[in-house]
C-alpha cells in the first residue's frame, strides 16, 4: 500500500522533470516581466556576506596635476574623495504546499507530478509579479523595512527641472544608500519633464540625456570599476501610452510605408537602444508616462552569500501530518552604483499616479 511518506519522496524526486506536461498561463496581468528578466540572472547579480552590502564611491579629484618650470618646489596635497553607500538586506519567501489526500496514488506518478508543478507554478508566478513590482517601485516610505529599495521609490527622485537633479527621495532625506547629495553633490541623477512626445519635446530630452549621462571615466584606471569589463549595456523604458506615440512619431519620417500597417511597431530605436514598453509601468504610472534611461551595466541584484533562492524540499506541515509544504529564500536588495548614469523624464511626479 502506497504510504504518504511515498508521495513525499516521489514529488521530491521528480521536482526539476517537466516531462510532456503543458499548461495554459492565465494568471499573469502583465504581459511582460522586464526587470525580472534582466535581474534574476547572473549577469545581474552580485554576491557579498555581512550584515548589509557596501558599495565604494569616489567623489573628489585632487588637485595635483599641474604646469611646471625648471627647478619648481614640489607642491602635493591630499583631499577627501571617497565615500561608502550601504544598502540593508531584504528578505523574500514564498512557498506552496498541497494535501496528500489531493493527489490520486491510483494513477501513478504522472497525475501527482501534475498537480505539484500546477501549485509551483502558481508560486513562481506570485514571486516574480512581487520581484517586478518591487523593482520598478520599491518601498513607499523609510519606515518600511521589508521592501526592497526600487527606482521610483528610492533610487530615481523625480525634478520638473531638466539637469541632474535627482537628489534624496522625498522619503529618504538622508539619501540613496545613505549618501545625501547635501554632501555628494555628483550623486544626483539626471531628470526632466515632457508633455509631448514630439521631436522638440521628449525627443529632444531625451537626446541630451543620453548624451550627458554617458560617463565613461579616465582610460587605464587603476581601481576597477562596478562596470569594468562588462560595457555599457543601455535600456528605455516606459508605458504603452508614451511607445506608440514614438512609434507613430518614427511613422511620419518615413513616407515608404506602402501599405502596411503599424510598420514601425516593436522597431522603435533611440540611439541604437530599443526603446520598451514596461506592462507594470503602463498598469501603474500611466498618467506620469516616465521614460526611464537604464545604464544596466551599474545595476545590480546585491544577493546574500548561500542565501539567494534557498530552496526547502517538501516536507511535513507542523500540525498538519497529511499537508506537505516547501519553500524559497531569497536575501537581496536592489544596488545602484553610479545615480548620474541613469535618467527620468516624466509628465509629472510618479509618486502621484
Amino acid at each position: 500500500m502506497t504510504q504518504a511518506t511515498d508521495i513525499t519522496d516521489l514529488v521530491n524526486g521528480t521536482l526539476s522533470k517537466y516531462g510532456r506536461n503543458f499548461i495554459t498561463d492565465a494568471m499573469s496581468t502583465l504581459q511582460n516581466y522586464t526587470a525580472a528578466e534582466r535581474l534574476m540572472n547572473k549577469k545581474r547579480l552580485t554576491f557579498d556576506s555581512g550584515t548589509d552590502y557596501k558599495f565604494n564611491i569616489l567623489t573628489t579629484a585632487d588637485g595635483n596635476a599641474r604646469a611646471i618650470g625648471f627647478f619648481e618646489v614640489d607642491d602635493l596635497d591630499q583631499v577627501d574623495g571617497s565615500a561608502q553607500g550601504t544598502i540593508p538586506w531584504r528578505f523574500l519567501e514564498t512557498g506552496c504546499h498541497y494535501d496528500v489526500k489531493q493527489l490520486s496514488v491510483n494513477d501513478g506518478p504522472e497525475r501527482i507530478f501534475n498537480f505539484v508543478k500546477e501549485k509551483e507554478y502558481q508560486m513562481w508566478q506570485g514571486f516574480y509579479d512581487l520581484v517586478e513590482q518591487y523593482f520598478w517601485d520599491g518601498p513607499a516610505s523609510d519606515s518600511d523595512t521589508k521592501v526592497p529599495f526600487g527606482l521610483l521609490n528610492y533610487w530615481l527622485d523625480y525634478s520638473a527641472s531638466t539637469g541632474f537633479n535627482g537628489g534624496n527621495h522625498a522619503n529618504w532625506s538622508s539619501g540613496p544608500a545613505g549618501l545625501s547629495i547635501s554632501t555628494y553633490s555628483r550623486w544626483s541623477h539626471y531628470t526632466a519633464r515632457y508633455d509631448a512626445v514630439s521631436d522638440a519635446d521628449l525627443v529632444r530630452t531625451m537626446r541630451k540625456a543620453f548624451a550627458l549621462t554617458n560617463f565613461k571615466g579616465i582610460p587605464n584606471k587603476p581601481i576597477k570599476g562596478y562596470d569594468d569589463g562588462v560595457g555599457h549595456n543601455f535600456g528605455i523604458y516606459t508605458t504603452y501610452d508614451t511607445l506608440y506615440q514614438l512609434e507613430e512619431l518614427l511613422g511620419t519620417k518615413n513616407d515608404n510605408v506602402k501599405n502596411e500597417l503599424a510598420k514601425y511597431d516593436g522597431m522603435t530605436v533611440f540611439r541604437r537602444t530599443p526603446v520598451e514598453y514596461v506592462a507594470y509601468l503602463e498598469k501603474n504610472h500611466a498618467t506620469s508616462d516616465p521614460v526611464i534611461m537604464l545604464d544596466w551595466s551599474d545595476i545590480k541584484c546585491a544577493a546574500l552569500r548561500k542565501e539567494w533562492m534557498r530552496q526547502t524540499p517538501y516536507q511535513v506541515a507542523s500540525n498538519q501530518h497529511d499537508v506537505r509544504q516547501r519553500f524559497v529564500n531569497c536575501s537581496m536588495n536592489f544596488a545602484m552604483h553610479n545615480r548620474r548614469k541613469h535618467t527620468l523624464i516624466a509628465k509629472s511626479d510618479p509618486l502621484s499616479d
